[in-house]
């Protein structure tokens, strides 16, 4: 299946967010402009002593792997492109409660391949974290993992560019979105789901500038503030509650789908893919 992106549950099926089509990736299509450089991770996906997270770092905008421009699939020595990046997973938890006891480093190489050993194997709700120089700090979180070892997760990194270019398409400051969520509405067969609102704490939200406010990504991956629902890539932004627990939903006529228990993590934007919806 083709990658175009942003993202970021495990799933199979397609996520259509920012460009990025699927939440889980082939290294068959990652491949597609080096054939067989990067078929294979410069590490193993293993787990010795608790829960290991591994898979391909991608750009939001393009859809693209985030890699060097001449990847050899060798541990990162440089600080071009994915190996400028810090990687690494803890708890929801700690994430929403901004501690760090249980977050473990990961390693990334130079085609963007990133590997966490080890987390705390009792977390079953996992944060994958990225930050570095010209990217917004951000989040995927994944939830009610069973495995010791979770594969082809697809985690979106998001330029600084990238994140103007949608400030300036909505008319705001970037620092209005440098806090909040980035949702990919899926069915429980993994497609996207066209025509979903949003809603924030059960109740519906509209667009900027006062928070909590929804914004909608269009099928060329840009963001129309005369949209009112998503469209056929089924993904919208979210400017959350900057304090306090929210729940996140979804609603079309007949239906509605959500998660409790969400927290705005200051400067980073966090994606969650909501299933069944």
């Amino acid at each position: 299946m083709k990658l175009a992106i942003a993202s970021l549950a495990v799933l199979a099926g397609c996520a259509q967010i920012l460009g990025l089509d699927d939440t889980r990736f082939d290294r068959r299509d990652a491949a597609a402009d080096a054939p067989n450089v990067c078929d294979t991770p410069a590490f193993e996906c293993v787990a010795t002593t608790g829960r290991t997270v591994c898979g391909q770092l991608f750009a939001a905008g393009t859809g693209e792997p985030y890699r060097v421009a001449n990847p050899m699939a060798q541990v990162c020595t440089t600080t071009e492109g994915p190996c400028g990046l810090t990687v690494s997973g803890q708890s929801t938890a700690t994430l929403f409660a901004g501690t760090t006891a249980d977050r473990v480093m990961g390693q990334v190489d130079d085609c963007g391949h990133f590997v966490i050993s080890d987390l705390d194997a009792t977390a079953t709700n996992v944060a994958i974290s990225i930050s570095g120089t010209d990217v917004a700090s951000s989040a995927r979180l994944l939830f009610e993992l069973s495995d010791t070892t979770e594969t082809k997760v697809a985690v979106v990194v998001v330029p600084t560019a990238t994140q103007e270019t949608w400030a300036t398409q909505l008319a705001i400051a970037q620092t209005e979105i440098a806090s909040g969520y980035l949702v990919s509405y899926l069915t429980n067969t993994g497609a996207p789901v066209p025509i979903e609102e949003v809603r924030v704490g059960g109740a519906p939200v509209v667009g900027p500038p006062t928070r909590p406010w929804a914004a909608y990504f269009t099928e060329a991956d840009t963001l129309d503030p005369a949209l009112t629902a998503t469209s056929a890539k089924g993904t919208a932004l979210i400017a959350s509650p900057l304090t306090g627990d929210f729940r996140i939903g979804g609603f079309h006529v007949g239906k509605t789908c959500g998660r409790d228990g969400f927290q705005t993590v200051s400067n980073t934007l966090i994606y969650i893919v909501l299933e069944d919806c």
